[in-house]
């Protein structure tokens, strides 16, 4: 990792904030995700059939705050848990994500240089794909001026 990325997620880990516990619900999804350990689109196969693995992003997006979305996008030690944490905040209302508008900045930056390798099933094609091309910053970090 470059010294620039270690600087961020060091000041991403002592920002205030994100220390709430998850309730045993959102920890049992976090779990499932990271024990299947593959990113899903939300859509799979030659079929087209829904993700379980998307569908488990969602519920994660109702059942936790977007304050323990980001602490599991920028600490969490399984790539396809970060990258659907910070999917899963990318559902929450920019209200919602606005009082962490800075702490989302800094994550953003984080992801975006993130080079762990992750099993991706998108659409048919599978194949080994790097954590920062997962994620999409675009509409997460623009909106929050909203």
């Amino acid at each position: 990792m470059n010294l620039f990325a270690s600087i961020i997620s060091f000041l991403v880990l002592f920002i205030p904030g994100g220390s709430e516990k998850l309730s045993d619900e959102a920890t049992r999804v976090v779990q499932v995700i990271a024990s299947r350990n593959m990113y899903e689109s939300s859509h799979v196969g030659f079929a087209g059939r829904p993700s379980e693995q998307y569908r488990q992003m969602k519920i994660l997006s109702a059942i936790a705050s977007p304050e323990q979305l980001l602490e599991l996008a920028s600490t969490h030690s399984n790539g396809v848990v970060r990258v659907y944490a910070w999917k899963a905040l990318g559902l929450k209302t920019g209200q919602e994500r606005k009082p962490l508008v800075d702490r989302i900045e800094a994550v953003a930056m984080q992801l975006g240089q993130d080079s762990t390798e992750v099993f991706s099933l998108q659409g048919c094609i599978g194949g080994s794909t790097q954590v920062r091309f997962l994620v999409d910053n675009k509409g997460l970090v623009s909106e929050q001026e909203n």
